[in-house]
């Protein structure tokens, strides 16, 4: 999900910061703001859980002044396209041995959504062709 997608839902449901950190379970709204940002990726709980809510579920302590429940709206989850010269900063830290997304998003200084999209856009591409073997040719032949 998006930073942008997680905003829009939780101003949806008309919830604050305070209150999405108490009901996803984060200790405080630091988490929501970080998320909201892009400095941080939700869980794939998280995700779930939010997708519960604005579907309509409630659980106990839901804010009152929250209490209408919101009308089925599906979120779509989006890549946004990679820009060549972001895969390219990315695709270069994972050869020098960085794997962890957020590894990466700190030596590049990229965003962690940035670099999540980069690396799915990478994971995709075809692998590159072997390089040309020059076995058995000799120079000056």
């Amino acid at each position: 999900m998006q930073a942008a997608d997680f905003k829009a839902a939780r101003l949806k449901l008309g919830l604050d910061q305070a209150d999405a950190a108490r009901l996803l379970g984060y200790g405080a709204k630091t988490r929501i703001s970080e998320i909201e940002t892009g400095s941080r990726a939700p869980g794939p709980a998280v995700v779930l859980l939010l997708k519960a809510y604005l579907a309509g579920y409630r659980p106990a302590g839901w804010p009152e002044r929250c209490d209408t429940p919101p009308a089925f709206v599906p979120v779509a989850i989006e890549p946004k396209p990679v820009d060549p010269a972001t895969a390219r900063k990315v695709a270069d830290a994972m050869r020098r041995g960085l794997r962890r997304a957020g590894d990466i998003a700190r030596e590049t200084r990229l965003g962690l959504l940035t670099v999540q999209d980069a690396m799915r856009y990478l994971s995709e591409l075809p692998p590159p062709p072997p390089p040309e073997s020059h076995r058995g040719r000799r120079k000056g032949r």
